[in-house]
């Protein structure tokens, strides 16, 4: 069988799906392991077969960049106007 381990490319996600992969393999099935990042050079420590996902990007930098703007963005949350009503005081009792 053949088995495609497709991750999010951070050490958190990829990590815990390594013992998966190798008793995949163990168990005589096809794994191929399909991230980006950092996850990449991980999986090829971990002796996996792997496809980068998005070759010549910097994930850091572009979480980063992410990062910045939204910072920027929400300097004060208290200033974000709510695209919704302010929703009931449920713990208020009523007067009986």
């Amino acid at each position: 069988m053949k088995i495609l381990i497709a991750s999010f490319p951070a050490l958190g996600h990829f990590l815990p799906v390594v013992p998966l992969a190798w008793a995949a393999r163990a168990a005589g099935h096809e794994v191929l392991v399909v991230t980006a990042g950092e996850a990449v050079g991980a999986s090829e420590r971990a002796g996996l077969p792997w496809a980068d996902a998005s070759p010549g990007i910097q994930l850091r930098a572009v979480a980063e960049r992410s990062k910045e703007d939204s910072l920027e963005q929400f300097q004060n949350p208290m200033q974000v106007k709510r695209a919704w009503p302010k929703p009931p005081d449920l713990w208020r009792r009523s007067a009986t």
